[in-house]
């Protein structure tokens, strides 16, 4: 009998849950994902709730009354407690969440929701987070058949933190992020799992300006005005077009950036993103802010390295050196293929299992 796997996600967040889920359908598990809401920018699922209060003005305004927005992003986070811990369940979040748990309570039983659950073999909840917020449905499944993963992507543990009834119940903890290493003690790393052979082969103009990619989808956390501030400066040297992509469907997205000679990924302590490792696959010279631990845990690899400081200066640098670039770019469309297979973020995950005797 297969063994079945439910995700449950907020959103497909960078079509990450839904290429675990393909690989594991590759090996013959019973792999589903079900996302709260759809992707705006067009990520698949197997099935959306279309959950309300998800996102949107409603999570923008909880989180400034919650205080949990820092004003930087782009920056690693101490915590005197270890994994951090979200204090949400206080006044007014305490009431708030309530009153949602409430409005979904009933959508989640038309979805078949708790009895649901008794399908699955492992649950994996992608930010630690279970259908409703007091966690109850969720708890009780893990208490009855201990095979509960909980998946941490970025701001989720950085920001705001674990919840605790959920975590003390998670025996497998995965980590994509190389700072959440040093915030959750139990966590397992990960390595983005990337469909590298799904991205159009980049396809830059042979003559004309320079073009200079960035994705703009969160600007606080990549650093974007920086960025654009950077590609300005070295314009007054060299015929540059910037392209500065933002708030449109994925599939464009990528169009865009296949065009590019050049993509910068972001700037801050966060190092790079889905984002930077499309570029890489496509064949197109990247540049990241990474620093030194990181760069370390990597060993070698095919980034253009930058920092605010200095991306002007690597900027000419590196449109002056055009072997060097295509050298960097052919280098980084193996890497991708390598370093984060979906293949090898599944053996991790796996193995974990195994080690827990799940499978």
């Amino acid at each position: 009998m297969k063994t079945s796997i439910l995700h449950i996600a907020p959103r497909n967040t960078a079509g990450v849950p839904w290429t675990i889920v393909r690989e594991e359908r590759r090996r013959g598990f019973d792999s589903w994902l079900l996302t709260y809401r759809p992707h705006p920018f067009g990520f698949g699922q197997d099935e959306t709730l279309d959950l309300p209060f998800v996102d949107g003005s409603f999570m923008v305004e909880l989180q400034k009354t919650l205080n949990t927005t820092p004003g930087k992003l782009n920056v690693r986070r101490d915590y005197e407690e270890l994994p951090p811990k979200w204090h949400g369940n206080r006044f007014p979040a305490s009431v708030l969440f309530s009153l949602r748990d409430r409005v979904w309570k009933s959508k989640l039983k038309k979805a078949g929701f708790p009895e649901r659950l008794k399908d699955y073999d492992i649950v994996v909840l992608d930010g630690g987070l279970p259908l409703l917020r007091s966690g109850k449905w969720i708890e009780s499944w893990a208490k009855a058949t201990g095979k509960l993963a909980t998946t941490y992507y970025g701001t989720d543990l950085r920001q705001h933190g674990v919840l605790e009834n959920i975590d003390s119940l998670s025996d497998a903890v995965f980590l994509l992020e190389f700072d959440h290493i040093a915030l959750h003690p139990r966590g397992t790393w990960i390595p983005f799992p990337f469909d590298s052979e799904s991205m159009p082969a980049g396809n830059p103009p042979h003559s004309g300006p320079i073009r200079i990619g960035h994705v703009a989808s969160t600007r606080s956390t990549k650093g974007t005005d920086a960025i654009i501030a950077a590609i300005e400066e070295a314009r007054q040297s060299f015929d540059i077009e910037p392209v500065i992509i933002e708030n449109i469907p994925h599939d464009e997205t990528l169009r865009l950036k296949s065009t590019c000679h050049i993509f910068i990924d972001q700037l801050g302590e966060l190092g790079y993103g889905i984002s930077g490792l499309e570029s890489l696959a496509m064949g197109v010279s990247t540049v990241v802010e990474l620093l030194p631990d990181h760069e370390k845990y990597l060993g070698e690899h095919p980034f253009i390295k930058a920092t605010e400081g200095s991306l002007a200066y690597v900027l000419r640098q590196i449109i002056l050196d055009e072997p060097r670039r295509l050298k960097l770019a052919e280098r980084g469309r193996e890497w991708v293929r390598e370093f984060h297979s979906p293949s090898r973020t599944v053996d991790i995950m796996h193995e974990k299992y195994r080690e827990l005797k799940w499978l």
